[in-house]
């Protein structure tokens, strides 16, 4: 899913410079309705790509198996 948000992202970022480049290359009114035209699918993007990232932050609770690596290093000392 990783790997989806980063071509997204790098999509987003390159379609952003290449939507300016093309209004500031045509400079005509056509040129100008694209740019609005890509900014509501990036939009849509957006909020898309939380939804991935929100499911990430659940393996992030990982995390807390590490303490249990110290812990037992506590015990260790014990004996």
């Amino acid at each position: 899913m990783k790997s989806k948000s980063i071509a997204l992202l790098m999509a987003l970022g390159l379609v952003a410079p290449l939507a300016a480049c093309s209004t500031t290359g045509e400079g005509t009114d056509p040129a100008a309705t694209e740019s609005p035209a890509m900014e509501s699918p990036a939009a849509t993007e957006s909020p898309a790509m939380e939804s991935p990232a929100a499911t990430e932050s659940p393996a992030a609770t990982e995390s807390p198996a590490a303490t249990e690596s110290p812990a037992a290093g506590g015990e260790g000392g014990e004996g």
